[in-house]
């Protein structure tokens, strides 16, 4: 890693540092969503993991929550099920939260 990458991350880390000291002890919450999950590049998938345990590693408590959206709704349609949006919520309703099978089981 050349000097100016090397001074550019101190920049970034010390600009940030007030807001790790604010919020190291905290938990935050984390929604890992299917746009994510679905992106063919792998190297985004690997930056927000990286910044995930970034945040770890400084003492922020981690919780990732699966998203899932288009996974889910493809489950619901292959089971018969149309799946319904409110504000761009998808409100569970009993059927959909007992889709039929182990293939399903990580949805829950």
């Amino acid at each position: 890693m050349n000097v100016e990458a090397v001074t550019a991350k101190a920049r970034v880390l010390l600009e940030a540092l007030p807001y790790i000291q604010d919020f190291r002890g905290s938990t935050i919450v984390v929604k890992y969503g299917g746009s994510f999950m679905d992106d063919p590049d792998p190297e985004i998938r690997s930056r927000v993991a990286y910044d995930i345990a970034f945040l770890a590693g400084v003492g922020i408590n981690v919780v990732v929550v699966h998203g899932g959206g288009k996974a889910i709704t493809r489950a619901m349609e292959e089971s018969g099920l149309k799946p319904t949006f409110d504000a761009l919520v998808m409100p569970t309703k009993a059927r959909s939260a007992c889709l039929p099978g182990p293939e399903h089981a990580w949805l829950m």
